[in-house]
């Protein structure tokens, strides 16, 4: 009877240990993501920081490389917008307006951010980093992109030649604003 009741100490103690060690790691391992997983339409607001400057404003992107960028801080830049559509590229604030094939302004803070997404969309070309993030590169700008690994929606994306760090943050609702030429249109 002794010998029974040691058995079934024993096992109870076993049962009790596999619990446990099955709820530490977990039943379903996280997947990793892969570059294909990334979601490149986005639609939120964006926190860039750029050595010692920080820039705040309203993103969105889509995967046919349409962009619009409105800043909202610093205080002396707020209103100025970004748009990008194709092969040209427009810049507004406070009743002015440039437009061009080009950005001329190829190492300011928007555009950095376009040309690195732009980059990171041929995903072939992103290498896996850390969890979640990707490693690219435009030319000689060396980028890594982090995305949600739930939905896929870009997160961040840093720039460590420029010391840059681009950081997005969604609504629960997005903007629905297509960026399909119309916006662009109604800014000449």
């Amino acid at each position: 009877m002794k010998r029974r009741w040691i058995f079934l100490v024993s096992l109870l103690s076993l049962c009790i240990c596999l619990l446990f060690s099955a709820c530490e790691t977990g039943p379903f391992p996280e997947k990793q993501m892969t570059a294909a997983d990334l979601v490149f339409s986005l639609d939120g607001e964006v926190q860039i920081k750029m050595g010692d400057s920080v820039y705040t404003g309203t993103f969105q992107y889509d995967p046919t490389k349409v962009a619009h960028v409105t800043v909202e801080s610093p205080e002396e830049l707020k209103g100025l917008s970004y748009f990008w559509k194709g092969d040209s590229f427009q810049m507004t604030y406070e009743g002015l307006s440039v437009n061009a094939k080009d950005c001329p302004l190829d190492s300011g803070f928007a555009p950095l951010l376009i040309q690195a997404l732009n980059a990171a969309q041929q995903t072939e070309r992103l290498t896996p980093a850390e969890k979640n993030s990707f490693q690219g590169h435009n030319g000689d700008m060396q980028f890594t992109v982090t995305a949600d690994s739930s939905t896929g929606r870009v997160q961040s994306v840093a720039i460590p030649k420029y010391d840059f760090l681009a950081t997005f943050t969604y609504p629960a609702v997005p903007s629905n604003v297509p960026l399909d030429g119309e916006v662009y249109a109604e800014h000449p």
